[in-house]
């Protein structure tokens, strides 16, 4: 079994309070298991934006972004019937995406904001509203952070994942979870604001 699809720390989900997305897809992972091969492209259907919002907000690369999410889907195929809990499964699918980025980051650093400009990635307005300047300045201080802080931030913040999730998504004790946000909200405030220095790698 693989890192990325180990299923082992997943507690099974209280189903007493499950939403009709996850029950969704606790029904595409059954069909999936069952070996039905059309529930994988629902499946991918139904999770590839969330899936690529956190790959790109973590790699800051389209491309890579993008070769991530087929090696991601790959594993998804190849691993689904490791999955014990269902109603688990965007937990699992973002583990995926996380541990995959975590090796392309270690392979090769994220891309310079002077990269970023130069590959469109944020393009420069001649005149911008005062909310596209603050948006561009937060994705500026969130591409200064290292890659652990972007990751904690990037789960928390932007996909509203609960702390446990992020525990059980990344391996990690909720204590430590805690700690981890706590210190890259920090470095994120000293970025935005031009203060401090780079967060951690």
């Amino acid at each position: 079994m693989t890192q990325e699809a180990s299923t082992t720390l997943l507690p099974a989900a209280d189903q007493s309070e499950v939403s009709p997305r996850r029950d969704l897809l606790a029904r595409l992972v059954r069909r999936m298991q069952d070996g039905d091969g059309q529930a994988l492209e629902s499946f991918i259907h139904e999770t590839q934006q969330v899936a690529w919002r956190l790959a790109f907000s973590l790699l800051r690369d389209r491309h890579r972004a993008e070769d991530c999410l087929q090696d991601v889907y790959f594993t998804v195929y190849r691993s689904v019937h490791q999955l014990r809990d269902p109603y688990a499964a965007q937990t699992w699918l973002l583990r995926i995406v996380t541990h995959r980025c975590r090796r392309l980051l270690r392979s090769r650093p994220a891309a310079s904001l002077e990269e970023m400009a130069e590959s469109g990635i944020e393009p420069a307005a001649p005149d911008p509203t005062e909310k596209t300047r603050e948006r561009l300045g937060m994705e500026q201080a969130l591409a200064r952070l290292g890659a652990q802080d972007r990751e904690v931030l990037t789960l928390r913040e932007m996909m509203q994942l609960s702390y446990e999730e992020i525990a059980q998504g990344l391996q990690i004790p909720l204590g430590t979870v805690r700690s981890r946000l706590a210190k890259a909200r920090q470095r994120f405030v000293q970025a935005l604001t031009g203060k401090g220095r780079e967060g951690s790698r």
